[in-house]
């Protein structure tokens, strides 16, 4: 559309960076629950090499608390092998609605969303032990357009005072992605969506981000859903020709595709398994070397 950016000229001098001003980890850890009994430990991934945290307000899908005590460790670590500072990694959580809380809840249900808002984002740098997150999210679209609105622009003032440096949304569709782009006076720098292949929210979206210079920040690709994509030819090639499994082959494919197509991708893991930690940490540079042949192969068999 007219007098809106070209993708590439804008990731150029407008993509998110680290505080240090580095450009932000396209792999992100994730420290969801999920089917664990238990959160994840996140030291492990970040002494592996992952320099992002990706978590949320709700006890009941991630715990910050252990994810600060584990920040407050790696930062403190005096270790001439390991030694980080705040500004060289990236931490982004989000504002949780009620449907999604379980105690301890960070705000009281009958606050108005703009005071859910800030008390939400006051317990997560607390519990975090941060003076800013990197991303500050949505969880999803409420219950109506207007209160989606309402949130977002209480979550715009945590930009102007300083505590949040980008926003994002999650779980969004393609039509209300647009609604807020128009209404809004920050725009999302991010958005956070399940992937789903062959589910129309996925393409339809990540063109609109594509358009805008947004963010694609996908979870959930070795989701079952998503198995179907594991026997694609081009996947079992790959992993045949490489040596690597075919879920190793799907990732870097996903990722040449994202790439390929001018979208500006980024991925959440959350695997425990610190072997997988290290070779999705090497896939981020191997995926490069993919032939061009098995990319177009793969993006004409999946609309990528």
């Amino acid at each position: 559309m007219e007098g809106k950016p070209h993708p590439s000229n804008f990731f150029q001098s407008a993509k998110p960076t680290l505080l240090n001003g580095d450009a932000f980890p396209r792999l992100i850890y994730g420290s969801s629950i999920r089917e664990h009994r238990k959160p994840a430990d996140i030291r492990a991934a970040f002494q592996k090499g992952y320099r992002g945290l990706d978590t949320t307000s709700t006890r009941r899908f991630h715990d910050e608390e252990l994810d600060g005590q584990a920040l407050r460790e790696l930062l403190a670590s005096d270790s001439p092998q390991f030694s980080l500072k705040r500004e060289d990694i990236w931490v982004q959580t989000k504002f949780s609605i009620a449907f999604d809380q379980s105690d301890p809840w960070p705000y009281d249900p009958g606050d108005e969303l703009a005071l859910q808002v800030l008390k939400s984002i006051q317990r997560s740098l607390s519990d975090l032990g941060v003076e800013i997150v990197d991303a500050y999210f949505l969880s999803c679209q409420l219950d109506t357009f207007e209160d989606t609105l309402d949130a977002w622009r209480a979550m715009e003032t945590l930009v102007e005072h300083g505590i949040a440096r980008y926003l994002g949304i999650c779980h969004v569709d393609a039509r209300s992605l647009t609604q807020l782009l128009e209404r809004v006076t920050i725009k999302p720098a991010f958005v956070q969506n399940e992937f789903v292949l062959d589910h129309s929210c996925n393409s339809d979206v990540w063109e609109i981000c594509k358009e805008y210079g947004i963010v694609y920040q996908v979870f959930g690709l070795f989701w079952k859903h998503n198995n179907n994509m594991l026997s694609l030819a081009p996947v079992q090639q790959l992993a045949q020709s490489t040596s690597s499994t075919t879920h190793v082959a799907l990732q870097m494919l996903i990722w040449a595709a994202a790439i390929d197509d001018g979208l500006y991708f980024s991925m959440l893991d959350g695997t425990r398994d610190e072997e997988h930690m290290a070779l999705n940490l090497q896939l981020l540079e191997a995926f490069h070397s993919i032939p061009s042949s098995f990319v177009k192969q793969f993006r004409a068999m999946t609309d990528f």
